[in-house]
């Protein structure tokens, strides 16, 4: 709802159809233009186009983590935060299976070609969760 306030076009795009009626719900009590698309990453991926951002938060598909550059515009930012095992030593949900190891993400970044890393960095947030986080421009 942030980028939309800020003047953004916006895409949302999740395989709950309970997530999407709670997104539309928002927008519309906002007054924000919010596009919706029931998708499940896992098994399609990303969705068709060149975006010029990508922010994917708490969403863990390794594949689609890496394919990102791939649909990113020239100059288009993406921006990455997601829990990671040392996550466990507070809070028992997500589970293992859905957490990056510790230095996970900082590899998989590092396969990315033509990506401009602004920042990246892991550590607790304010929240109390253990996050890995990146955001990268596309040269």
């Amino acid at each position: 709802m942030w980028l939309a306030a800020a003047g953004l076009t916006v895409t949302l795009t999740d395989v709950s159809d309970v997530a999407l009626d709670l997104a539309r719900a928002d927008a519309a009590t906002l007054e924000l233009p919010v596009d919706t698309i029931r998708l499940d990453l896992e098994e399609a991926g990303l969705p068709d186009g060149v975006w010029d951002v990508i922010v994917v938060h708490h969403f863990l598909e390794r594949a689609v983590l890496q394919d990102l550059p791939d649909h990113l515009a020239s100059g288009g930012l993406v921006i990455v935060a997601h829990p990671t095992r040392r996550n466990l030593e507070r809070h028992r949900r997500p589970g293992p299976r859905y957490l990056l190891d510790e230095g996970e993400l900082a590899s998989i970044v590092a396969s990315w070609s033509d990506m401009e890393i602004i920042t990246i960095e892991e550590g607790w947030t304010p929240e109390g969760r253990h996050e890995a986080r990146v955001r990268a421009r596309k040269r």
